[in-house]
């Protein structure tokens, strides 16, 4: 679909930018994201906290989407490739300073704890 962000879940639905198709190396990162989504869309006990602008990097669904994604780039593109996107991330919500400094930490650690200790764990 023609949608403001690159792709996005409602009620179990994934819905993805029409312009990732120019971006067939990057879908399956995305996907990895919105099926989390997914999961905590069709499975959790209640419904899942939506996002926008203001609250996406402190929403615990973003953040546990986001670490399973990052975790895929790190483990399909390298270390670095992770980074990268973590960077792109902050660039697009405009953290700059002592607090992109501070989320990107944030960000790394929650990727790399789900590493170390499983996905299921949790800040």
């Amino acid at each position: 679909d023609d949608i403001d962000v690159s792709a996005r879940t409602e009620k179990g639905i994934i819905i993805l930018n029409t312009l990732l198709l120019d971006k067939p190396k990057e879908i399956n990162s995305y996907l990895t994201h919105e099926i989390v989504h997914v999961l905590q869309q069709c499975f959790n006990d209640g419904p899942t906290q939506g996002s926008n602008e203001d609250d996406y990097l402190d929403n615990k669904f973003e953040q546990e989407a986001f670490r399973e994604q990052s975790e895929y780039i790190s483990e399909t593109k390298g270390d670095k490739a992770a980074k990268d996107y973590i960077g792109h991330v902050l660039d697009h919500h405009d953290v700059e300073g002592k607090e992109r400094k501070e989320r990107k930490k944030q960000l790394l650690q929650l990727a790399a704890i789900a590493m170390v200790f499983g996905r299921n764990y949790t800040l």
